[in-house]
This record gives structure tokens, sequence and C-alpha cells, in this order.
């Protein structure tokens, strides 16, 4: 019977584990794709010292080796946890044929910004919550990344953590309830989305309309038709004229546009169809809408500006004064201009009449969407109907507008009473 294989510390060494010339520890063993496969460690079990010298904070061999027994009992290949993220990151975005080529473009441009040289050189085994959630931390905290870029660089991560044990190269997925530990923690948040208030809308549009500088004669009519359509940014400035029937007064939403880097990081313009069926949609147009399309193109003629041509469609409703469309960073560069301006004037009037002033809140064009919802609800629009007009998939989605909006129009008519009684 021959001699069982001992370590420099006399203690017996088990199948499959062996000690180098150097002291470090190895042990080899078949992988679930039929090949041998090594892991190594200065240490043999949990509570030895680490050479002197020598640098070894990853597991003991034998804590490696009780990982492994059991992930090849359940079927899990260890060695696939070795793909670098950044690598699993490519090879998911490289098999989603189906996401939209824009989409595509953004996602692999948030991953190089934000996960490429920092956790995206992990190995996927290594990187746990508590990895992923310092990781988020880190980019809030001490680089002032908001939470809805870590919300969408989240969105990347979770599908590839799920591919991998789906591909059983891992067991758990580390970004699993993170972000919601993240946001709790750091009392991050997204902002609440609002709707702006009749006074605040009527003082916005009023202060438009009666504007006759011809300054905002190319950017009015987009906004016009944002709160009087709740039409979706993207869905807004990608609309062409043949998109509008004049006779029915409906329009048409068969298509977005976006602004966004594509895959050499350089900015441009995009068309994609909707991100959901419930996006194709024909409206009906109140006449304010249509006014504001006839004005659109009006004031496009008085500047000779000429629509572009963007991956094949034209004559668009909406352009600028770079004969380019409207970009959502653009139109909300404006809507800040406006509301200081608007703002301004008011605090100088309230002034002068020894009053509070009445001042609008900082908001997005998105807040036109929420706004015109809002005064749906307030006139009785069914949540359906709604629902249909916003161009929405999920009906919880209106309902949670709904609600909201409803909420506040319920506490407004109680304060009603109190003025009364």
């Amino acid at each position: 019977m021959s001699e069982k294989r001992k370590d420099n510390h006399r203690r017996i060494l088990r199948p499959g584990e062996g000690q180098r010339s150097d002291g470090r520890y190895s042990y080899t063993y078949q992988g679930i794709d039929g090949r041998r496969h090594t892991v190594y460690s200065w240490r043999l079990e949990k509570g030895d010292r680490v050479p002197a010298g020598k640098r070894d904070r990853g597991l003991s061999l034998r804590e490696q080796e009780k990982q492994i027994l059991r992930d090849l009992a359940d079927g899990i290949d260890t060695n696939g946890g070795n793909q670098v993220l950044n690598d699993a990151i490519k090879a998911y975005l490289d098999s989603k044929i189906k996401l939209r080529q824009s989409t595509i473009f953004r996602y692999r441009y948030f991953a190089d910004r934000f996960i490429k040289d920092s956790i995206g050189k992990k190995k996927l085994a290594n990187i746990d919550g508590s990895t992923i959630l310092a990781f988020y931390s880190n980019l809030y905290v001490n680089k002032g990344v908001s939470y809805s870029t870590i919300a969408l660089v989240n969105q990347i991560l979770h599908p590839v953590f799920v591919r991998a044990i789906k591909n059983g190269h891992l067991r758990l997925d580390p970004t699993a309830g993170i972000l919601k530990e993240f946001k709790d923690r750091n009392n991050a948040t997204a902002g609440k989305r609002f709707a702006l208030t009749r006074q605040e809308q009527e003082m916005f549009f009023g202060y438009l309309d009666a504007d006759n500088s011809g300054r905002y004669d190319l950017i009015r009519p987009l906004l016009v038709l944002l709160v009087e359509t709740g039409l979706r940014i993207g869905e807004c400035t990608a609309l062409q004229r043949s998109d509008v029937d004049f006779d029915t007064n409906k329009l048409t939403i068969n298509k977005t546009l976006s602004y966004q880097p594509d895959e050499n990081y350089k900015s441009g313009y995009f068309i994609s169809p909707p991100k959901t069926q419930k996006g194709h949609r024909t409206i009906k147009i109140s006449p304010k809408a249509r006014q504001a399309i006839l004005e659109a193109k009006k004031a496009q003629m008085a500047a000779g500006i000429v629509s572009p041509t963007i991956d094949g469609y034209d004559s668009f409703i909406f352009v600028n004064s770079w004969s380019l469309p409207f970009s959502y960073i653009n139109v909300n560069c404006w809507i800040k201009r406006i509301t200081k301006d608007i703002n301004a004037a008011e605090e100088v009037a309230a002034a002068k009449e020894n009053r509070t002033p009445r001042l609008i809140r900082d908001f997005s064009c998105h807040t036109l969407r929420h706004t015109y919802a809002t005064r749906a609800v307030e006139n009785g629009v069914h949540p359906k109907a709604l629902q249909e007009i916003l161009g929405h998939e999920d009906f919880g989605t209106t309902m949670n507008i709904y609600s909201e909006s409803q909420n506040d129009f319920v506490e407004q008519e109680i304060e009603k009473m109190w003025r009364v009684s």
C-alpha cells in the first residue's frame, strides 16, 4: 500500500491536491466542460498563515475546493465564473439581436463609461452583492452620478448575471435587490414626477402666447403639442407632416426619434419604431394642437428652414433654427430658459405689489406628458382610454398616474370645502 501524500507540515493531502516546490498548494479537477482545471492558494486551510513575502487575499485551497465540489454537484460550471465582466457584457449585448440598434449603442456607451475601467475588470465569480453595492455607492457619492443613471447601469448588469446563471456559470445573481438596498442606504431618488398645477400651466403658456418677439416661434408649437397630446418627446420630435390628417384631426404615432451615441460614441439622431405595440396609435387632436402644427410649418417657412433627412425620413413638423430636430436636452434648455424669465418677471411684480411671488417649479418636457395625464383625470377621462392615448403597454402604469393624479385632485376639492366652511 502506497504512502499517502503529505504537505510540508505533514498534513495528508486529499485526491487532486498537491503542493509545489515553492510551497504553493494546487487542486486539479475535471470541470463540467470535461477539461481539467487547476486552482491555487498559498494556504491549505482557512486558518493557515500566508508565507512571508507572499500575498494571498483569496480563499484557501480547501475553501475553493469545497465551493468547486458544490458547484459540480449542482451542475454549475465553476470555471465559467472566470469570465471577466466586460467580456460577459459584450457577449450579452452581441446576443440581443432583437434589441433596437440605438438601445445597443446606448448600453455600450454607458458600459464603457461607468463599468469598463472599474468593476468591469473583475471576474464574474469574484463579484457579489457587496461588490455591486460598493460600486453603486462610489458612483453616487464620490462621482456624482445620478440615481437614474445608476438604475440604467443596473439595467445592463442584471441580465448579464441572469444569463450567467442560466448558462450554469454562477449560483446567485449579485444584483438581486441591490438597487433598492443602495437607494435606501443613500436615500437616493430619481425625483418624483409631477404635473404642473393649473396656475403654473397658465403662467407658462400664457407667457408664450403673449410674447411677440419671435424668439419662441419654433419651440412654442412643440411645447403646446406636448401638453395638448401627452406625447413622449421622442414621439413628438419624430412627427412628419404626413402623420397629420387635418380632415379628421387625427395624429398617427408610429416612430420615435432619439439623440444619442452610435457605435463609435459619436452622438447623432436615430429613428426607430415605438418600444411596444401600444406605442403605435392614432389619437384625436385638439384645436390648439392642430393650430400648433400649422404654426410650426409657418415658422419654418418664415425662417427659411429646410427639414433634414434622418434614416430616410424627412418633412419633420418640428425643426430648430439649425435645420435639425429638437433633442430632449435642447427642449429642456428652452423650458429652463423660459421658466427663468417668467419667474424673474413675477418676482419683480410681486415686490411691487408687496405679495409672495407665484413661481413655476423647475420641470422637464416629460412633465408636460404628466400634466396632460393629470388634466385628463381631472376632466373625467376613463383610465382605459387614457392608456390608449398615452400608449402605455401596461395598464398598471396608467393606473399609477391615474391614482396619483386623482389623489391630488381630491385634495384640491377638499380644500374648496375649507373655504366655504
